[in-house]
């Protein structure tokens, strides 16, 4: 999934489902990770290191959050 975020960035997002399910993202900064989904309360959420980084999907919509700052915003899906 090709999400176009505000400012300008991207995020691709290949996800696989399972238990858990996985997701490997590519930024447009040239960073990407791979991430494991965890608990949510709502949406599907992913992330690292104690949640220092998070990524979070909901219908066509997603976010990062870094250090509990949102880096990527207002990101939606490309039909």
């Amino acid at each position: 999934v090709h999400y176009r975020c505000a400012a300008g960035k991207t995020v691709y997002a290949a996800f696989w489902l399972g238990e858990p399910g996985k997701v490997r993202l590519k930024l447009s900064d040239g960073r990407s990770y791979r991430l494991p989904q965890v608990m949510s309360a709502s949406g599907v959420k992913y992330a690292k290191n104690e949640d220092q980084f998070i990524f979070w999907s909901k219908g066509d919509s997603a976010f990062i959050l870094e250090n509990d700052v949102m880096t990527y915003r207002d990101c939606k899906s490309r039909k």
